[in-house]
């Protein structure tokens, strides 16, 4: 799983079509990024005081 923050939807939506159309090696490194061992990110991605990357 891999997420961003953007204060605006256009901007959002844009970088998710940019995304979309890599390969999957390299969509990887974005997702080492938060989770460098590929660890379950559950326990922490719905908690109440869970806080998002600013991009």
């Amino acid at each position: 799983m891999y997420f961003e923050h953007f204060q605006e939807i256009n901007q959002a939506i844009a970088r998710e079509k940019e995304i979309k159309g890599w390969t999957r090696n390299k969509k990887n490194p974005l997702i080492e990024q938060l989770n460098p061992h590929w660890e379950s990110m559950a326990p922490t991605t719905w908690q109440d005081d869970a806080t998002l990357p600013t991009v």
